[in-house]
C-alpha cells in the first residue's frame, strides 16, 4: 500500500510533529510560558463627533450636575405620573382611571 500524499494542514502538522520530536531528541524542551501582566484598562480618547456609549454620557451628565445616583432605584418609574401628567398615564394604562 502506498502512503497518501499529505498536503496543506496535514503536511504542516506532520512537519511540526517531526520538528518537535527532533528537538526532544537533541535535548531541547519547550520553554515554560510566563503569565502575562494584566494591564489596567484605559479610557479611549474619542473625537468630539464620535459616538459615545449611553452609560458614559449618563454618568458624565450626573457628574457634571452634581446629582446623586439614586436613579438605579427606579426613580423615574416612581415619578412618572408627575413627569408626563395624569392624562398620559391614563392613556398609557388604557383606561379612564388616573
Amino acid at each position: 500500500m502506498t502512503p497518501i500524499p499529505t498536503t496543506g494542514a496535514d503536511l504542516a502538522r506532520t512537519a511540526l510533529r517531526a520538528a518537535r520530536q527532533a528537538a526532544r531528541t537533541h535535548g531541547n524542551t519547550p520553554a515554560l510560558r510566563t503569565a502575562r501582566a494584566v494591564r489596567p484598562a484605559t479610557a479611549v480618547r474619542r473625537g468630539p463627533r464620535e459616538p459615545e456609549l449611553l452609560a458614559e454620557v449618563f454618568l458624565a451628565l450626573v457628574a457634571a450636575h452634581g446629582w446623586t445616583l439614586g436613579t438605579a432605584g427606579g426613580g423615574l418609574r416612581d415619578h412618572w405620573p408627575t413627569v408626563v401628567g395624569p392624562d398620559a398615564v391614563c392613556a398609557a394604562r388604557g383606561g379612564d382611571d388616573a
